[in-house]
């Protein structure tokens, strides 16, 4: 394998021969690790260039934020390959304008596992994955609940894939209203939905301007969320083991030394 060429004692390759989540596996991550800092890039992301960890890094580096728990880079879209692809990325550019402008930027929505994430020794001591969350809500949330801090690394950038057909866009749909449901057993119910509820009239002006910029994209893509939250309204719990989206594995995309 890749990780065995690199005949480096500090380099240690653990293999899992069985799918179990990963829930499970970034626990046993935590829980085998020896260091400060634990890095986790998802396997269906590449990181843009060589400096991204370095980028990453740069605020334990000043040692100048009280009480960091996790640093979180910014996933980037490649380009859509399909028309229905393409109302998927233009939402996608309209939620990340929302969000960023929530709370600043500083939010639930900001800090999804498509982006690198490094976690600090001290909130991993207090962190561990229940196995049917969606991990990436999850730590955030413990993170808020723990009061620890957060920062956003925007030039530690990873190149992901969006979904490219409608069953891997329902199945990601309803694994996101799942998680969000499946929370609720873990935090006040009212704190979960204080995180994920955005204002609605922030949603509004995005959306207003969106339409003024491309009309035909901005309304298929509003017409394909009132469909998705129709058809995941009765949602079934949250499962770990969920189908994987096929069309996001493929990602063509260039890294840069």
């Amino acid at each position: 394998s890749i990780v065995e060429s690199f005949k480096n004692p500090i380099i240690r390759l653990v293999k899992g021969h069985r799918r179990l989540s990963q829930q499970i596996r970034q626990n046993q991550m935590v829980k085998l690790f020896s260091g400060n800092i634990l890095i986790i890039i998802e396997a269906d992301t590449i990181p843009t260039n060589i400096n991204v960890l370095s980028e990453l890094l740069k605020p334990l580096v000043k040692n100048s934020i009280p009480k960091l728990g996790m640093i979180v880079g910014q996933a980037v879209r490649i380009p859509p390959s399909s028309f229905f692809e393409r109302i998927t990325v233009y939402g996608d550019e309209i939620k990340n304008k929302i969000f960023n402008e929530w709370k600043n930027g500083e939010n639930l929505y900001k800090s999804n596992g498509h982006a690198i994430r490094a976690f600090s020794r001290d909130f991993l001591s207090q962190l561990e994955w229940p196995k049917d969350v969606s991990e990436d809500s999850y730590a955030y949330l413990r993170l808020s609940q723990l009061s620890f801090s957060i920062v956003k690394q925007p030039k530690a950038l990873t190149f992901v894939k969006n979904v490219s057909n409608f069953n891997d866009r329902l199945a990601q749909s309803t694994k996101f209203v799942s998680g969000r449901k499946s929370l609720k057993k873990y935090f006040p119910p009212e704190f979960v939905d204080d995180h994920f509820n955005v204002p609605r009239v922030l949603i509004l002006k995005h959306l207003t301007n969106a339409f003024f910029q491309e009309p035909l994209l901005t309304f298929l893509y509003v017409l394909q969320v009132v469909y998705l939250r129709t058809h995941t309204f009765k949602t079934p719990r949250f499962n770990p083991l969920y189908r994987p989206y096929q069309s996001t594995k493929v990602l063509n995309a260039k890294y840069e030394k």
